[in-house]
C-alpha cells in the first residue's frame, strides 16, 4: 500500500508513458510497463477485495440455504412418501370394502330367498309333522 502511494505522483505524471521511456532505453521501456501495470493491478485490487469478501459471504450464505433447501427437500420427499404409502393403504381398505359390500349384497339376496321358502313351507310343517306321527 505504502509503495503504491510513492508510486502515485509517477503514475499520474504525464511523461509516465511507455512511449518516452522507449526513446531513453527498451529496458527503461518495459520496467515502466510493469511499474504501471502493477499500479493498475493494485487500483484493480482496491475495487476488487471487498467484491471477493462480499461474494465470499454471500457464497456461505447460499451453502446455509442450500442446505436447508435440502433438508426441506428431504422432508418432503418423507412426506409424500408416506403419502403414497397411506394412499395405498386407503386404496386397499376401499377395495375390501367394496369387495364386503358386495358379499353383503349377495347374503341379503340369499337370505331373502331363504326367508321367502321358509314363509312358503310354513304350512307344509303341519302336514309333516302328521305324516312323521302317522308313520
Amino acid at each position: 500500500e505504502e509503495t503504491m502511494e510513492l508510486l502515485e505522483p509517477y503514475y499520474l505524471f504525464p511523461g509516465f508513458l511507455p512511449e518516452y521511456a522507449k526513446k531513453a532505453s527498451g529496458a527503461a521501456e518495459g520496467l515502466l510497463m510493469f511499474v504501471r501495470a502493477m499500479y493498475q493491478y493494485h487500483i484493480a485490487s482496491l475495487v476488487a477485495k471487498p467484491l471477493q469478501k462480499a461474494l465470499a459471504i454471500k457464497q456461505a450464505e447460499l451453502d446455509i440455504a442450500n442446505k436447508k433447501l435440502k433438508a426441506a427437500t428431504d422432508s418432503v420427499n418423507k412426506a409424500q412418501a408416506l403419502v403414497a404409502e397411506l394412499q395405498k393403504k386407503l386404496d386397499e381398505a376401499n377395495a375390501k370394502k367394496k369387495a364386503l359390500e358386495e358379499n353383503q349384497e349377495l347374503l341379503m339376496t340369499k337370505m331373502d330367498e331363504a326367508t321367502k321358502l321358509i314363509e312358503s313351507l310354513g304350512g307344509e310343517k303341519i302336514r309333516w309333522s302328521e305324516s312323521c306321527r302317522q308313520f
